[in-house]
């Protein structure tokens, strides 16, 4: 996202998020008092969520358990909870992050 020297707020396109090597996800509620749908509701019925089901993304198929157990997530735990899981023996990084 950017703005221009308008004041004009621009998403990217796909092509230049594909080319992003990491994301920023921030939960402010910032993004979604601009009226982006970026809401973990949103996120969950995207059609790139469904390609990566389809895919059988690791990731994406513990989030659709879950989403579907508790129709609602709280996704900051669960990516920590799917951390530990993956791998159990980084609990020095895991316990500097905490929730």
């Amino acid at each position: 996202m950017r703005i221009t020297s308008h004041g004009v707020v621009e998403m990217p396109n796909w092509d230049d998020i594909q080319q992003l090597d990491a994301v920023l996800i921030v939960g402010n509620g910032f993004d979604l008092n601009l009226g982006f749908k970026t809401g973990y509701t949103d996120f969950i019925k995207d059609e790139n969520f469904k390609m990566l089901l389809k895919s059988e993304n690791d990731l994406a198929k513990y989030l659709n358990n879950k989403n579907n157990l508790q129709n609602w997530i709280d996704i900051e735990c669960e990516l920590e909870n799917y951390s530990k899981i993956k791998n159990p023996n980084a609990s020095i990084f895991l316990n500097e992050y905490k929730v």
